[in-house]
């Protein structure tokens, strides 16, 4: 087995700091399970409200990819709006820990700064936006959103965030544990579903 760095008594107060914010933050989301559970739902009901329309725009390829990113989209805010009070709390936590280590800093500024300035999501209802899109022909320039438009969810931007990435690994070296590791890289945005993020 590989021996980890060294490391100072400071770097691994900062991580169990880091790791008490990022449990607490779990726990919180699991108690608030069914509310992002209902929110989600509302999602689906908006569309089985326009099923019809939705089917026409899946019916053709290129359009099918724009329709799938609306309902990503609508997905991702309702869920983000539903936890929205959780992760406030967790980004301000994260902010106060005052944080020394580089990597665990960085790692903290991309939850911080995500939470607080979270994606630009489509407005109105799925069943509004393709509405007015068939009223323009289904044409390029009237697409409610871009077919990338995915890339940038809120959960795409936390769990493809390289800085969390090096801070996942930065708390396994600090000895903070591998759940508690996988839940600050990401993971923790599904720990309502009832995922543990892993061992501990």
């Amino acid at each position: 087995m590989a021996v980890p760095p060294p490391s100072t008594e400071e770097e691994r107060a900062e991580a169990a700091a880091v790791a008490a914010a990022t449990r607490a933050a779990r726990a919180a989301i699991r108690r608030r399970a069914r509310r992002a559970v209902r929110a989600q739902q509302r999602v689906f009901r908006s569309i089985r409200s326009c099923d019809r329309l939705f089917e026409a725009a899946e019916s053709v390829e290129r359009r099918a990819v724009v329709a799938d990113a609306l309902f990503i989209l609508a997905t991702d805010r309702a869920t983000f709006r539903a936890r929205r009070k959780v992760l406030r709390a967790y980004a301000t936590r994260l902010e106060r820990l005052r944080l020394r280590d580089p990597v665990l800093r960085a790692g903290a500024e991309a939850w911080i700064g995500t939470v607080r300035h979270p994606p630009k999501w489509p407005k109105g209802s799925i069943c509004r936006n393709l509405r007015r899109w068939r009223a323009h022909g289904y044409a390029k320039d009237a697409r409610p959103v871009a077919p990338d438009a995915t890339t940038h969810t809120f959960e795409q931007l936390i769990t493809t965030n390289p800085a969390l990435a090096a801070a996942r690994s930065r708390l396994r070296i600090l000895a903070a544990g591998r759940e508690v590791a996988l839940l600050f890289g990401g993971e923790l945005l599904f720990a309502g579903a009832g995922d543990d993020a892993g061992g501990g």
